[in-house]
């Protein structure tokens, strides 16, 4: 059985992930439509990355109380866990034309990493399709990590024609 720390958890996530789900978005067939795309892809990843080493857990969407603070609670998109206790918090964010993160999850991203009361680490991890416009908003760095992700240009026409196919597909014929 292999043990992993928190750490090399971490360079996974800031390069193999980033580069996996790169793979994912650009390359053919192209994996990921939509947010919901975006999570199943990550949470494949980490699970292959994690799976000989029994102490890590991953949770898709866990409710973590009190989060917000003053008694209000959220659902990351990520959490894994380290001996049951969580270590790493991931928000995911697949937006056609804005980039950047918006406020609420950087104020849940510096939360949940505040006094190390519900993570150790928090990454944002952001793919934008044609980056027109920027939220304005910034990750806070103290141990959080931001990755974008955008679309390579020759790529985009070839994507829009399959988003196309399958965003409204036709039905079946009859035979």
């Amino acid at each position: 059985m292999k043990t992993l720390n928190q750490n090399e958890v971490g360079k996974f996530i800031k390069t193999d992930l980033r580069s996996k789900l790169q793979k994912d978005l650009w390359g053919f067939p192209f994996r990921i439509f939509r947010e919901e795309d975006l999570h199943t892809c990550t949470y494949y990843h980490l699970r292959r990355f994690l799976k000989a080493a029994r102490d890590w857990e991953i949770l898709n969407e866990p409710l973590l109380r009190d989060l917000k603070g003053r008694g209000r609670s959220a659902h990351p998109d990520i959490v894994l866990f380290h001996k049951g206790k969580s270590k790493i918090i991931i928000e995911l964010k697949f937006r056609r034309y804005v980039s950047g993160i918006q406020e609420k999850d950087a104020r849940i991203l510096k939360k949940a990493v505040e006094n190390k009361k519900w993570a150790k680490k928090g990454y944002s991890i952001q793919m934008t399709i044609e980056p027109r416009k920027e939220t304005g908003q910034d990750v806070v760095l103290y141990r959080n990590r931001e990755i974008q992700i955008v679309m390579k240009e020759d790529r985009k026409d070839k994507y829009w024609e399959e988003y196309r196919k399958r965003h409204k597909p036709q039905p079946r014929k009859r035979t």
